[in-house]
């Protein structure tokens, strides 16, 4: 039998550097991430696109970067 895929152990947020409060990677788990913040919102492409290609799926965005990015488009239109 295969081994469970684990979260990766990055708790910073790769564009800001802050924490990224990602409950998987706190339990070591993606069992528990039903209850992460993170399900409840929306990572745009455009947001997606700030990383760099070697930052893409090795942690995840904050909270406040996604608040930022919604803010703005907000503030554009």
């Amino acid at each position: 039998m295969p081994d469970a895929v684990k979260p990766l152990p990055n708790h910073q947020c790769p564009l800001c550097g802050g924490s990224n409060q990602c409950l998987p990677t706190d339990t070591g788990s993606f069992c528990s991430g039903s209850n992460c913040w993170c399900k409840s919102r929306q990572f745009p492409p455009e947001l997606l696109e700030k990383l760099n290609p070697e930052q893409r799926n090795q942690a995840c965005i904050c909270q406040r970067c996604v608040d930022d990015f919604h803010s703005q488009l907000h503030h554009l239109s």
